[in-house]
């Protein structure tokens, strides 16, 4: 190989690794060939770990409580990020239709604007509360937020009202442990 090539490329590589985005990206092989999905990076709040193997299987950044199965857990942390290009053209569209399929799916729900949930550089992202028919159908409570090409949405799903209630304050860490400007500490 060239001499030239491997500088440059040595210097693409280089620029590459320095640049640290709002989101990471992960590979897989399917059906089409080779797919692609991302999740906004984003440390456990304290007290909770991240679940990899069921961030892999579900495409989201995946949190339980330590000591607790993601599947099985009470009440669970997950952040996914939504390419804009295959969803709805606005931050309140991409909202709208996730109220829509929540309600087709569990006709019963009651869908409330939630106080806003703040990231850890001061922005206040719009956040729903998702509560079921019945006590035990699943709680959830979602703050939405975008950057670049991405609408994120950050989550936490419990099995119950007393789980819900009882994660909320990580919930809310875990938020503010979001940033879009890599290192910044949570405020």
């Amino acid at each position: 190989m060239n001499g030239r090539v491997v500088i440059l490329l040595l210097l693409l590589c280089g620029a590459l690794t320095t640049v640290r985005a709002e989101t990471e990206g992960f590979a897989y092989a399917c059906e089409s060939g080779m797919c692609f999905w991302r999740r906004p990076i984003v440390d456990p709040p304290p007290g909770w770990v991240r679940d990899d193997e069921a961030g892999a299987h579900f495409k989201f950044n995946a949190f339980a409580k330590k000591g607790e199965d993601f599947a099985a857990a009470p009440a669970v942390l997950y952040a996914n990020a939504v390419y804009r290009r295959n969803a709805a053209p606005t931050l309140a569209d991409q909202i709208a239709a996730d109220k829509e399929r929540i309600l087709k799916s569990s006709p019963g729900s009651k869908i409330s604007e939630a106080p806003s949930t703040q990231n850890a550089d001061g922005k206040r992202l719009a956040t729903f509360m998702f509560t079921p028919e019945k006590d035990d159908e699943g709680w959830e409570t979602v703050a939405y937020d975008e950057e670049g090409d991405y609408y994120l949405r950050f989550v936490l799903s419990s099995q119950t009202k007393q789980a819900h209630d009882g994660a909320r304050a990580a919930f809310e860490a875990f938020v503010r442990g979001y940033s879009k400007t890599p290192g910044k500490p949570a405020r």
